[in-house]
């Protein structure tokens, strides 16, 4: 097995890339970048990446895209192992959350260097020199007292993001196994749990916890909903979404997973809950309209893996607009709601500031929120060039892994919201396409 702590393919580096030209294009928007400004939670993990081939997933009774299925621990301890023992399998620092963090502060680009005190690390530079680097993300987690979570967290501070983590003894950092089919691409995840599961809340919401200065300190707290598959953890996530409503900072949320949402009503209910006090939301659509149905129609049954026949989620004829159109609905007044369908369009739908009307339903027949949907292509050619002027989408060629794809895209999305950019502009979109853009054409979720 390969550990992997940087992102490279060919002679084609992330860092060649010119991930802050997006945002660099306003250059009145020159709002200035902090430590610590976007605090990232969710679970660790050690990723262990494989290129197998469909007969090595019908073999382990598993699907293309597929990820969140219920697994007996054996069956997973079977799927982790066979991806262990290849000696072509890659292991690297992982987790939704963490792998946004690395993805975020990639995008920043040239905006997270700086010339004051305000630095946490000396980078190289193209021409040799010396630059200094802000830590723009903190990320908050549970590892073990094992060498994994050692890695992940020299992982993260080789990418410029500070590790704030748990350490919990007795029992091993977490593991997903990621299989990746040889033509497709589109990966498959099987996770064991670990360590994440076991963080304290007080770990986050103790006033002289290190982690709790960080949410002090920062401008954007965000979660990813695996956090709320416990009564315990959710109290972490709740405690930041209401510091964050009562402090006038942002809280932004990912689903994170539909066969979660659909699979526990508590779970269901828990991430309905944090909806009033969210500034941001980001989705797949799958994820999208199986949080919208249950919405819609406070049915138990939208497990999107388990349906059949005539059940809720397969006979909805909820299309992405409505869906996105429902969940904004439910958040804060001026939030927004992202949501990426793989190769189609990304939905962008913003709740209006001010709560106007666009009068009656016909459905209902009441009074419905004022929902603005923009809808954009993913175009990465005119803006992805490289440092030598070559367009990126030939030096990098076609999608070879669809791994943290969802994650880099919410990593550039919100370098854009640090970099001054509204919630729903174009410029976000399109920051988080372009890091997209670069993940999917690169092995393995590192940044």
């Amino acid at each position: 097995m390969t550990w992997v702590t940087a992102r490279s393919q060919g002679t084609f580096r992330m860092a060649d890339a010119k991930g802050d030209n997006l945002l660099n294009r306003n250059k009145n928007r020159k709002k200035k970048i902090k430590t610590g400004t976007v605090v990232l939670a969710g679970n660790p993990m050690l990723d262990l990446s494989l290129s197998v081939s469909p007969k090595t997933l019908e073999d382990l009774n598993l699907s293309e895209g597929e990820a969140g299925r219920s697994f007996s621990e054996d069956a997973r301890t079977r799927i982790i192992e066979t991806v262990k023992q290849s000696p072509t399998s890659v292991s690297s620092a992982g987790g939704s959350a963490a792998n946004t963090a690395m993805a975020l502060q990639w995008a920043l680009g040239d905006r997270a260097r700086c010339g004051d005190g305000d630095t946490a690390s000396h980078n190289a530079t193209g021409d040799g020199a010396s630059a200094s680097i802000i830590k723009a993300c903190v990320c908050i987690g549970a590892v073990g007292e094992d060498e994994a979570g050692r890695r992940l967290e020299c992982a993260l501070r080789k990418a410029n993001v500070r590790p704030l983590f748990q350490r919990v003894r007795g029992t091993l950092t977490g593991q997903c196994a990621i299989l990746v089919p040889e033509e497709s691409g589109d990966r498959c995840l099987v996770a064991q749990r670990g360590a994440y599961r076991h963080l304290d809340p007080k770990f986050v919401t103790s006033p002289n916890s290190p982690a709790h200065k960080a949410i002090e300190d920062a401008e954007i707290l965000y979660c990813t909903s695996f956090l709320t598959s416990t009564e315990k953890r959710f109290k972490a996530v709740e405690y930041m979404a209401s510091y964050a409503h009562e402090t006038g900072k942002v809280f932004a949320l990912n689903l994170s997973c539909a066969s979660m949402l659909g699979g526990s009503v508590d779970i269901r209910e828990r991430v309905i809950s944090l909806l009033p006090r969210t500034s941001l939301l980001f989705s797949n659509e799958l994820e999208a309209k199986t949080l919208a149905l249950a919405l819609k129609s406070n049915t138990k049954n939208v497990d999107p893996h388990k349906a059949k026949g005539n059940s809720p989620i397969c006979s909805c004829s909820m299309t992405a607009k409505e869906a996105a159109r429902t969940i904004a609905t439910h958040l804060l007044p001026g939030a927004t709601a992202a949501i990426t369908r793989g190769a189609k369009t990304t939905l962008v739908a913003t709740r209006s500031p001010m709560n106007m009307r666009r009068g009656l339903s016909e459905e209902k027949g009441t009074e419905e929120e004022a929902i603005a949907i923009k809808e954009h292509a993913i175009y990465v050619g005119e803006h992805a060039q490289l440092d030598d002027g070559s367009d990126l989408n030939n030096k990098l060629g076609p999608v070879v892994d669809t791994n943290g794809a969802g994650d880099a895209f919410v990593g550039g999305y919100l370098a854009a919201v640090v970099a001054g950019y509204p919630f729903d502009s174009t410029q976000a979109v399109e920051s988080g396409h372009f890091a997209a853009g670069i993940a999917v054409r690169c092995r393995g979720a590192v940044w």
